[in-house]
This record gives C-alpha cells, sequence and structure tokens, in this order.
C-alpha cells in the first residue's frame, strides 16, 4: 500500500510541475543577430573606426564572408557584435566599410 501512495504521489508532483517546465519551450526562438556591410565614404567628423587587425578571428570571418555576399549574415551566438554596434565603420584593406547589426 507504502508504495501506491509513493506512485500517486510523483505522478501528482510531476503532473503539477509540467506548466512550469512547458513555460520556458513556449518563449520562442532566441533572438538572432545579423551583420551587414556595405562600401562607404565617411563624411562624418570624429568618426571612430574598428579595424580590421583588432577584431576577432570569428569577427574578422564574419566580417568577410558578409563582403561576399549580397544578403545579412548571421552572427554565431559564440561572437561578440557589440564591437560592431559600438563602430559603425570598419577599416579593411585601405577602404571604409558601414557595418550595421539588426537583431530579429
Amino acid at each position: 500500500m507504502d508504495r501506491n501512495w509513493l506512485i500517486a504521489f510523483a505522478v501528482i508532483v510531476l503532473a503539477g510541475a509540467y506548466p512550469l517546465i512547458d513555460q520556458g519551450l513556449e518563449e520562442g526562438p532566441e533572438p538572432r543577430a545579423y551583420l551587414t556591410v556595405e562600401e562607404s565614404e565617411v563624411n562624418e567628423n570624429g568618426t571612430e573606426f574598428l579595424s580590421f587587425g583588432n577584431m576577432t578571428e570569428s569577427q574578422r570571418q564574419i566580417f568577410t564572408e558578409e563582403l561576399e555576399t549580397d544578403n545579412s549574415t548571421l552572427i554565431p551566438k559564440n561572437v561578440r557584435s557589440q564591437a560592431w554596434i559600438d563602430k559603425k565603420y570598419v577599416m579593411y584593406q585601405n577602404e571604409t566599410y558601414r557595418v550595421a547589426v539588426a537583431e530579429n
């Protein structure tokens, strides 16, 4: 008889916990960030540039990948996008590029 009570108790606890567990699944997908790069001439005084050489290897890879495509490039979760948000221009091979990060 004690075993039956234990099983019933476990079923009740699990059934009561299900809505709490399920809430995390209904929040939707995690936001994703995309990088857009376009060649630009800067006419703004005091504009700060991000040097290509100061980017991490992962950031450089995403930047050059974006240069080769016509669409925005997905920024993987493990690549920090804040550098492109803080500095809107990148100097690469003596050219100036305007960068933008968009999240959905």
